[in-house]
């Protein structure tokens, strides 16, 4: 008699398991989360939108008209102005217009987007290398790190980080992206960690967990319970980010 094939959704087995002469088919939590996100038709538009700002992110210096900084006479021209002035701009056209210096402004805004981008990816890549192990070990371990670690992310959150990028601006003249972003995650880390430090508190609680315990397994993995909760976090806090960077003086 053939074996019964049973498909079944369980976070504890592997992705193949046999149990006597039933061979079980487990979905892990993994694949589970592909399938909605596969099924969500919201989600499919916004994994689009972010791809064609990621293309425009790689391919701007070849498919921007003009160069970020390249001034013409044509000031103030409304979308699909076309250049009239002798030059090598020339019969050019202005797709989205000229802003108050003759600046186009299709091409300002691709490699704008840059900026947002790097935010995303840099800032909050400095944010998840310091709030979640910082997360986990107050979570794990309790007692004084947890305190220490909790009072001493109030004290970075007290730190104003608009104050700070401001300040950094008008100190140098040639301000340094990659110190912008430095001061974004440093200063940034503290919602991160405590969402970690909740979640590992609550998944210390659960069976799996004591049980894990009970056998002998004193490391249990956590990651991957937490993971959709970084991802959460990192995404809504991207909009906090990038709106200081929008703050500070533009360059001429």
């Amino acid at each position: 008699m053939a074996a019964e094939t049973t498909n079944i959704s369980h976070p504890v087995l592997n992705p193949s398991t046999r149990i006597g002469k039933e061979q079980v088919t487990v979905t892990t939590p993994n694949q589970l989360a592909l399938r909605r996100f596969r099924r969500n038709k919201l989600a499919m538009v916004g994994c689009a939108l972010v791809g064609f700002w990621v293309f425009i992110f790689i391919t701007a210096d070849v498919l921007a008209p003009f160069g970020p900084n390249e001034q013409t006479s044509e000031l103030n021209k409304p979308p699909f102005s076309v250049v009239t002035e002798e030059g090598p701009f020339m019969g050019r056209t202005h797709i989205l217009g000229t802003d108050n210096l003759g600046r186009d402004m299709l091409t300002r805004i691709m490699h704008g987007a840059r900026v947002s981008l790097s935010v995303g990816f840099i800032a909050q890549s400095v944010v998840i290398l310091i709030g979640v192990p910082l997360g986990l070990m107050a979570g794990y371990f309790g007692g004084i790190a947890d305190q220490f670690i909790m009072r001493f992310g109030e004290v970075m959150n007290s730190f104003p980080d608009l104050l700070l990028l401001i300040t950094l601006a008008n100190v140098f003249e040639q301000r340094s992206v990659w110190a912008v972003f430095l001061v974004l995650g440093v200063t940034g880390w503290v919602t991160m960690s405590r969402v970690v430090r909740a979640q590992v508190l609550q998944i210390k609680q659960m069976d799996y967990v004591t049980g894990a315990r009970s056998i002998g397994r004193v490391r249990v993995g956590l990651c991957g319970d937490i993971s959709y909760q970084i991802l959460l976090v990192r995404s809504l806090s991207l909009s906090r980010l990038v709106s200081p960077v929008q703050s500070l003086p533009k360059q001429r």
